[in-house]
């Protein structure tokens, strides 16, 4: 469900065949099992049976094992799904989790900082796992871009696109990926001394392409996308060096490469939370 303005839509994300049942959800549904669960039964009043609940297996619903499956929680031990081990998926992990829940919402950006690195450096935590990728948003919306430090911004915003907006929202043209892509084009721009013109180009090319499954075309943001990616375009057209490539295809630009530099960025960020 999206506004714009005072008008409210209700777009699928998938196609729905002729008198199928039409379902929401209630709340964040990419937070893990238990954590959804709870919230219905406390807020809502019921136990959840769909199938992600039921049959949970993906890694945004348990723990790591060494041998690459996933272990579930369940009210007895976590087990892996691929080799059966006992995970160590202990009290203090219990005492982590509900720490790093807890901060989340606040302006204590040095505890959201704490908890990230302690989640990045436990073995048995997936990236895709909340809150882990809702503490890096946090940082970014509460810390960074308030106090101008645009490079972490950038970082950390660039981890939730590249690495976790796609678990989360599998369909390009998911809303909060096309917002989160728009978002984190302007954070590139925010950059001082740093060329990522051929990056912001991409992204804008990207919302532009798949805003209109998204919002739909001739709404707000649609708009905001169009008048943002004309403005670049224009400050791109004026330097010799951008101009030649701005009216090109995508894929004859270099973009491949200039994005490889870019998960090196990521990758950099994230062995900098795990210690390495």
């Amino acid at each position: 469900m999206l506004f714009d303005g005072r008008a409210l839509q209700v777009r699928a994300l998938e196609d729905i065949p002729a008198n199928a049942e039409i379902l929401i959800s209630y709340i964040d549904n990419t937070a893990p099992r238990e954590r959804r669960q709870l919230e219905l039964s406390e807020k809502y009043f019921f136990t959840c049976a769909c199938s992600r609940c039921t049959n949970p297996a993906s890694p945004t619903d348990g723990f790591l094992c060494i041998c690459g499956g996933v272990g579930i929680p369940s009210r007895e031990e976590v087990l892996c799904n691929k080799c059966a081990r006992a995970l160590p998926v202990t009290a203090d992990m219990e005492v982590l989790e509900q720490a790093a829940w807890s901060v989340l919402g606040s302006d204590k950006s040095e505890a959201m900082i704490s908890n990230l690195r302690r989640l990045h450096r436990s073995p048995v935590w997936p990236l895709p796992r909340q809150p882990l990728a809702a503490l890096h948003l946090a940082l970014v919306q509460s810390e960074y871009i308030p106090s101008g430090h645009w490079e972490r911004a950038l970082l950390h915003y660039l981890l939730v696109y590249l690495r976790l907006d796609p678990v989360f929202y599998p369909q390009r043209f998911h809303p909060v990926r096309v917002v989160h892509g728009f978002t984190l084009a302007n954070l590139f721009l925010q950059v001082p001394g740093v060329d990522y013109g051929k990056a912001v180009w991409g992204l804008l090319c990207e919302c532009a392409a798949q805003v209109g499954r998204s919002h739909g075309d001739g709404g707000g943001f649609a708009s905001v996308v169009s008048r943002k990616r004309e403005e670049v375009r224009r400050d791109l057209e004026k330097e010799e060096q951008t101009r030649g490539w701005v009216g090109m295809k995508l894929e004859d630009i270099g973009l491949e490469a200039e994005m490889g530099k870019v998960v090196r960025m990521v990758e950099g960020l994230v062995k900098e939370l795990k210690g390495q």
